[in-house]
């Protein structure tokens, strides 16, 4: 399996420079529809309320961020080689920049923008397949 070539890699030249912390400066990837999460995915909300105490011991809730974001740790099981090379290769093209993953209920899933929160993990089964294990973040 070969990907295209992704514009988040060589993107076309602009007057200005452009802003990957801004969602939609870049056309956001897509995560290879051909790989399947593993059911053992777990989403995790990562929240930044932050909680101090005024010099009386009063406690004081801060919020920094609008919402909570995902933590999105899932595997790819059982990947051939084919496979193995097609999710490296996103890898190492996205592993800067965001990308998007459908998210949420089977019958009506969103793309949410998420990032490599670290590089991924394989095993080797010793049968020629192999597992990936890795965790995303929610963008921004």
């Amino acid at each position: 399996m070969t990907l295209p070539a992704r514009s988040l890699v060589n993107p076309p030249p602009h007057d200005e420079p452009l802003d990957r912390s801004v969602p939609g400066a870049v056309p956001l990837a897509a995560f290879p529809a051909e790989l399947e999460f593993a059911l053992t995915t777990t989403d995790d909300l990562e929240d930044d309320v932050k909680i101090d105490r005024a010099s009386d011991g009063t406690g004081r809730a801060r919020v920094f961020w609008p919402q909570p974001k995902h933590a999105i740790s899932t595997s790819l099981l059982g990947l051939t080689p084919d496979e193995w090379a097609g999710f490296d290769s996103f890898y190492r093209n996205t592993r800067a920049y965001p990308f998007t993953i459908p998210w949420g209920p089977c019958d009506s899933p969103v793309d949410l923008p998420v990032v490599f929160a670290s590089p991924p993990k394989r095993t080797f089964h010793g049968n020629g397949l192999s597992s990936v294990t890795f965790t995303l973040v929610e963008f921004p």
